[in-house]
């Protein structure tokens, strides 16, 4: 039965892609690409993301994102995200940089895509933190969630993103956010000494959203 809605999701997503460059009036997007991650190792979707979010960009009202970018491969209980669907995130982010008031971001585990994610390594391209100082650079969010489950890299992609921004005397910090959630989970059980070394050093991140005078809910 999974493999049959796997096919579903599937046959749906280019029609949704196609059907999204004439929505001009949408405001809000709720995208949980779970079920992808089982056939995205073949390279297949990188196209399809690239086309979705071209048009998503083109989304001129759009106000709030809630992204699932995470799933367990169909061979394998690994978790997995998608570098190509974060890449693909980049254009609106920047266009919608002082539209966007709620994001949403659930990521998790190593690439579904390893093939493409290498090839952006070789040419110096690092997609989370790309994807990171863009969030971080929204000027009118109010509600940022970021929620990451094993995976060091992508919490230090969102440290050193914080310390970029800090070091720029040209960036401002958020001041609009009134609810923050940042979660950092690691499967499986944790000893003493299993505490990621990213976490003693979030100093800067936490630094990052100190002039938030109007905080309201707080989860780290």
């Amino acid at each position: 039965h999974a493999e049959i809605i796997e096919d579903v999701c599937n046959c749906s997503f280019p029609i949704f892609v196609t059907n999204l460059a004439y929505a001009s009036n949408l405001e809000q997007l709720q995208l949980n690409a779970s079920r992808f991650m089982a056939i995205e190792r073949s390279g297949q979707l990188e196209g399809l993301y690239e086309n979705f979010g071209s048009n998503l960009s083109k989304c001129k009202k759009l106000k709030e994102i809630e992204l699932i970018n995470s799933g367990v491969g169909r061979s394998s209980n690994d978790w997995l995200y998608s570098v190509a669907l974060l890449r693909a995130l980049l254009p609106t982010l920047e266009k919608r940089r002082k539209d966007l008031h709620t994001l949403d971001i659930y990521l998790a585990g190593t690439p579904s895509d390893p093939l493409h994610e290498r090839y952006l390594s070789t040419r110096g391209i690092d997609t989370a933190l790309d994807f990171f100082v863009r969030v971080l650079s929204l000027e009118r969010l109010t509600t940022l969630g970021i929620s990451i489950t094993d995976s060091n890299s992508h919490l230090s992609a969102l440290i050193e993103a914080a310390m970029q921004l800090s070091s720029n005397v040209e960036i401002r910090k958020p001041t609009f956010i009134n609810s923050l959630r940042i979660s950092f989970t690691r499967v499986g059980t944790l000893g003493r000494n299993d505490i990621s070394p990213e976490l003693r050093i979030a100093a800067p991140l936490l630094d990052f959203f100190s002039q938030c005078d109007n905080l309201k809910n707080v989860f780290l």
